[in-house]
Order: structure tokens, then C-alpha cells, then sequence
């Protein structure tokens, strides 16, 4: 289901960024465009100062609380954003007929990122599958990095780290764990923060993997759980592999044939996974759907990789982002309708 655009055009443009930033959160298949009307399902805008009722597709932001009436389409600006988000999902169903899901009742997936050798490119398409898991369909990820040596530091904004080992610790003691401590907010996804040297993930079993993704799951602000499992076949990340939704192996393309260890490689991971989408990386040419080998091109852009602010951004307006693009689709065409909690 491709995301429901909402317009926010209102005079102070602060206001409307930050209310778009806060509605993205709380809202599923829900496109936030601030200061842009045109193409939107509904557009949220200031009230008239004549006081004339608005138009069949508007929603007003009233600043009175006692204006707040969702069946003329007029809502509290400052009401709880969650409250905002379902009244927004019943004036839309009403105006429109759309159906959305409040990200409460939403169920989390589980995607593997897997590369047969380092440098591959497997953490650079996840968080890339991340931006237009927002871009295009309105869904948050977390990014989970299962790897000993954390090499996506480099895509987050550096903020005060907490232990993993002390998240690991209050999971073994059964205790409350304040989430909000361990994560890493991202621009579009957020990541559960480990160091970049974590000899700790080693530590995890079966037991703690499904803690892990019962209190993610429960948190109903993730679509998808993205996990970065490198070139490890370790135990917990076999692990994680069979109880995941589907893996994405990516291997860089080459003009010679795939190498023995590469297709044992492979095999391996498919024998394992429950489906899976093999991607070459830095491809020049595409390659035909086939639902029995399913396999996608992804163009290398080095312009799409943008060292700003101290951290790497992704510009993905070109040909690498269309062909994530169409991974995203595909990954969301084979995951629906699938199991609503990883069984790890």
C-alpha cells in the first residue's frame, strides 16, 4: 500500500515541520509534505479568519481546543499526535475512503542484510531501503547492526551512547528498559546503538533476541527491523536468519561468474531464510524478474554518498535510488501478509 499524502501548509513553517516530523512517527502509510498542497489527499491549513467552514479535502488547525471537532474536519493543533493521527485516518476514510493503520496496531518484520564479502555494500543498501521505506510508503525502521566491528556510525549523527552491555544486562535482570536510552535517531530510521567495536553481540541467544524483538514489536513505532548481519554465519545470526520475514544477500557485481564459495554462500542463506532477494551491487545492467531466483541490479552512484556535518548522507534522486526503489517494492510485495512477529 503506497503512502496517503498529507499537505501541511500553514504561515509558521517551523510549526508545520516539526508537526509532520511528530505525525511520521505516530502514522502509518501516511506522506507528510510540508508547504505543499497539490497531489495531497488532505491538507492541513490555518483556519480562515471569516470563519467559513473548510473545503471537501482540508482539515483545519485550529488553535482553540474547543474547536476540536474531526466530523467538520477541524482539529486541535496541539492535540497528542497520536490522537491526530487517528483523527486524520477517520476524516481521510471519510473524505476519500482510504484506509490507514495507526502504528499501534502495526506488526514488525524482520529484513537480513547479508554480503559474501565485506565491502559489498550490504549496510549502505539497508539504510538506503530504510529512506524509501519512508519516502515512498511512510514506514519507519530501526537499524540493528549484529556485527562485532560497527562500521554504520558513519550514517548516524553521533549522540550519547549508552552500553549495549547495559542493555544487555537490564534484559537478563527482567527489568524496565527505558528504550528512548539505547536508540540513535536517524533522519529517516532510527538505529538500536551498539559501539563501534561490540564484542558484546556475542553475548545474545535465543532467549535475549526474543526479548529484543517482543519490546521492539511493542513500542508499535517500527515497520520493519533491519538487521545487518555483514558476512557472519554466527550462531545468533542463523538465528536471526531463520526467523526472519526475508534476507537481501548482496555480492558486487564482477564481470566474471560467481566464485564456488559465493554460490555456497548463497545457498546457505536461502536454505535458511524463509525467502530471499539476491542483489548485485554496482550493476550496470538489469536482470528479469524471476520469482524462483529472485535477483535485482543496483546501479553504484559515488554522488549518492554525501560526507556532510561529519556523517555520510544519501542523495538517492538518481538511478541508484530508483533501483532501491524497487527493491523496497519487492521486499514489501513478499513480506506481506507474512507472520506478524519473527519467531527468533
Amino acid at each position: 500500500m503506497e503512502a496517503v499524502k498529507i499537505g501541511i501548509c500553514l504561515k509558521d513553517m517551523a510549526f508545520a515541520s516539526a508537526l509532520a516530523d511528530q505525525l511520521a512517527r505516530e502514522s502509518r502509510n501516511m506522506q507528510f509534505l510540508v508547504g505543499r498542497s497539490e497531489g495531497c489527499h488532505l491538507v492541513l491549513t490555518d483556519p480562515p479568519p471569516d470563519g467559513t467552514g473548510p473545503a471537501e479535502g482540508e482539515v483545519y488547525l485550529s488553535l482553540c481546543s474547543e474547536k476540536n471537532d474531526p466530523e467538520q474536519s477541524v482539529l486541535f493543533r496541539y492535540e497528542d499526535s497520536r490522537m491526530l493521527s487517528r483523527y486524520l485516518s477517520e476524516i481521510l476514510f471519510r473524505v476519500t475512503g482510504h484506509i490507514t493503520e495507526y502504528r499501534r496496531d502495526l506488526t514488525l518484520r524482520t529484513l537480513c542484510f547479508m554480503q559474501c564479502t565485506g565491502g559489498s555494500g550490504a549496510t549502505s543498501l539497508a539504510l538506503a531501503a530504510a529512506k524509501m521505506f519512508q519516502v515512498i510508503y511512510g514506514k519507519r525502521c530501526l537499524y540493528m547492526n549484529m556485527q562485532t566491528v560497527n562500521d554504520s556510525w558513519n550514517f548516524f549523527r553521533m549522540t550519547g551512547v549508552t552500553s549495549f552491555n547495559r542493555f544487555l544486562y537490564l534484559l537478563d535482570r527482567h527489568e524496565d528498559i527505558p528504550l528512548g536510552s539505547f536508540l540513535t535517531e536517524g533522519d529517516y530510521c532510527d538505529m538500536l546503538t551498539m559501539p563501534a567495536l561490540n564484542p558484546a553481540i556475542e553475548d545474545l541467544n535465543r532467549e535475549k533476541l526474543h526479548k529484543i524483538m517482543d519490546i521492539l514489536g511493542k513500542t508499535g513505532k517500527y515497520d520493519y527491523a533491519l538487521m545487518d548481519l555483514g558476512t557472519s554465519l554466527s550462531r545468533v545470526n542463523r538465528q536471526i536468519l531463520k526467523g526472519s520475514d526475508l534476507a537481501v544477500y548482496v555480492r558486487m557485481e564482477k564481470k566474471e561468474p560467481a566464485t564456488g564459495f559465493q554460490r555456497e554462500a548463497e545457498r546457505m542463506i536461502r536454505s535458511m531464510a524463509p525467502s530471499m532477494i539476491c542483489v548485485m551491487n554496482g550493476s550496470d545492467e538489469s536482470y528479469p524478474w524471476d520469482p524462483e531466483r529472485p535477483l535485482l541490479s543496483i546501479a553504484y552512484e559515488p554522488s549518492a554518498f554525501i560526507q556532510m556535518d561529519g556523517r555520510m548522507k544519501l542523495d538517492l534522486r538518481h538511478q541508484m535510488g530508483l533501483d532501491v526503489a524497487e527493491l523496497v517494492k519487492k521486499i514489501e510485495e513478499m513480506t506481506s501478509g507474512t507472520r506478524d512477529t519473527a519467531v527468533i
